[in-house]
């Protein structure tokens, strides 16, 4: 299954370079309306850790047995799905 969402995240990788260098930031850090009318966009887009930085994590978290964990913008809330 991890293997699939990082495939999936690099084929989307040259999509977002080209959103990117096509509207900016603006999609994502512009006014409400850039927001709203770049949402389509980033709907379906997975920005995955890479899996050295994701194994990190989680090793990281299960070290201490955490049993609670909070994520700060890694991604767009893919996990909190």
């Amino acid at each position: 299954m991890l293997d699939g969402l990082y495939t999936r995240s690099a084929v989307q990788a040259d999509a977002l370079r080209g959103h990117v260098l096509d509207v900016g930031i603006k999609s994502v850090a512009g006014s409400a309306d850039d927001v709203a009318r770049d949402r389509p966009f980033w709907g379906d887009k997975r920005v995955a850790l890479d899996p050295d930085k994701a194994e990190f994590c989680y090793r990281f978290c299960r070290a201490p047995e955490a049993r609670r964990v909070v994520e700060a913008g890694t991604s767009y809330g893919l996990s909190t799905r």
